[in-house]
């Protein structure tokens, strides 16, 4: 899937971004400025064009979890140019990426365009065709100005419509616990599986955090992103929440800002594993609903009703007719 966006790369919060650099890891001043201005390396080396180099952001960086720098432009004799080859080399890899770390989201410039001698046209087309037939990954491809943007959203309109509809099928889902209790990490990594194989991208760092990425900005990225957040309660939890430690207290810290800023938001969803709210909800959240699953085994019911949550389905039962007996002493 893929969406066209007006602006800069680094004007939205994704899993992935895309740099593009030539074969030698030369790239426009332009993007070198915004390199340096985030902190972020400026020095590679690429070799053959159509290559990636994926690297984990540094700890500061809370854009995205993961950079790409792309060899998009072949560097001969002080010639420069790209091709439909070179784009089809980089968007299979970042698609192999993207599958292999469950990554979902990635900003992408028009790769080729200008120092590579393609079009904008020309470009927009190659990448949008890689990304199209992928049901999960969504590709953010960025025009950079307000001109090429209305030109490429002319013959667009359609296809764009079409993949913000399917992008919201699967609901994206970050799962807040704490692993303290084995019984109940064990119980949160029964949860997400259940709730991927339900059509859901339940997130948690079980599966999703990797080696060598910042815990505080992977959570950061993780909440920021998410259509809901699955707050997991128990004593545990509550206990990190009251003493502000650990990833929890973290992420309650981020939890809490966010809820400030958008009030009427449902996005934050409580699952009490104890019997007595007052040992396992924090105490923000204690006028809010909350589902209670203190058994090890979820009921049925109990998991239909947390996906009626998550996909924000409308459950109210339809109005029915005025019974006849009612009307006939309304008109009396």
């Amino acid at each position: 899937m893929y969406q066209l966006k007006k602006g800069s790369i680094f004007d939205q919060k994704c899993d992935l971004v895309i740099i593009p650099c030539d074969d030698y890891g030369g790239m426009t001043s332009a993007i070198k400025n915004d390199l340096v201005a985030y902190g972020l390396p400026t020095s590679i080396k690429i070799t053959t064009p159509g290559q990636v180099d994926f690297k984990i952001c540094p700890k500061h960086f809370t854009i995205s979890s993961v950079i790409g720098y792309s060899a998009s432009v072949k560097l001969s004799l002080m010639q420069m140019s790209s091709s439909n080859e070179i784009l089809h080399n980089i968007c299979s890899q970042i698609i192999a990426y993207c599958k292999d770390n469950a990554l979902r989201f990635v900003n992408i410039p028009l790769l080729g365009a200008g120092a590579g001698r393609l079009s904008y046209s020309e470009s927009f087309d190659i990448i949008r065709a890689c990304f199209d037939k992928e049901p999960y990954i969504m590709a953010n491809i960025f025009a950079l100005s307000q001109n090429v943007y209305e030109l490429l959203k002319k013959s667009d309109s359609q296809s764009e419509l079409q993949s913000q509809t399917e992008l919201e099928t699967h609901p994206r889902v970050f799962i807040s616990y704490t692993g303290y209790d084995e019984r109940n990490k064990k119980w949160v990594r029964e949860l997400c599986v259940k709730l991927r194989e339900n059509g859901v991208d339940a997130r948690c760092d079980i599966f999703h955090l990797k080696l060598g990425q910042s815990l505080p900005q992977w959570m950061t990225n993780e909440i920021d992103l998410a259509n809901k957040v699955l707050m997991i309660c128990d004593k545990y939890y509550l206990s990190k929440i009251d003493s502000q430690r650990g990833g929890v207290g973290w992420e309650t810290m981020i939890i809490q800002g966010d809820m400030l800023m958008n009030q009427d938001s449902n996005k934050y969803i409580c699952i009490m594993r104890e019997e007595n709210p007052e040992l396992s909800l924090p105490s923000y959240m204690r006028t809010s609903y909350a589902l209670s699953i203190p058994e090890d085994d979820i009921e049925e019911e109990r998991f239909k009703e947390l996906l009626l949550n998550i996909f924000e389905c409308d459950i109210t039962p339809e109005i029915g007719k005025i019974p006849q007996f009612i009307r006939e002493k309304m008109k009396k």
